[in-house]
């Protein structure tokens, strides 16, 4: 029969193992690329080609014709979403045909476990790639389209 000293060291220990459970696991290693959209500012129609990698795999490659703004003002676009909505590296490259330069995101710069939208903005002598970096999934994504087959974002 175990001693009272022998239960009581397995107990403390255990206990201070689940103590610790949940402060061992940091929360997901990178963020999450919740969604992406393409607008155009500029006054001409515009071409806009995007590239997103995820875990190093070419995922999504599409290239937006976008309208040039107008009175009813910029026209926007949504890149469908073929990428699980789970947190793993990513790599977004965006550009505007014809233009030199390229605008990239990289979840290396980005808060692990943050849900993340980008929109590739094109001006008539600029193009931006911004993010909106939030902690939990909201309605930032709430119009961007998702493939069938695709996980729906969980909480």
């Amino acid at each position: 029969m175990p001693s009272r000293r022998d239960l009581l060291r397995a107990t403390t220990g255990a206990a201070a193992l689940s103590a610790t459970a949940g402060c061992l696991g940091t929360g997901p290693s990178a963020p999450v690329l919740n969604c992406l959209s393409v607008t155009n500012d500029a006054a001409a129609a515009q071409t806009v080609h995007v590239l997103v990698e995820r875990d190093g795999e070419l995922v999504a490659w599409e290239s937006v014709e976008l309208a040039g703004h107008d009175e009813s003002g910029a026209s926007r676009k949504w890149i469908e979403r073929t990428w699980p909505a789970e947190p793993a590296p990513f790599l977004v490259r965006a550009r505007v045909e014809g233009r030199d330069g390229r605008r990239r995101g990289d979840s290396a710069e980005l808060a692990d476990g943050n849900y993340i939208h980008y929109d590739f903005e094109v001006e008539d002598d600029s193009a931006t790639l911004w993010k909106n970096s939030v902690p939990e999934p909201n309605d930032q994504c709430a119009d961007a389209p998702v493939a069938t087959g695709t996980p729906p974002t969980t909480h």
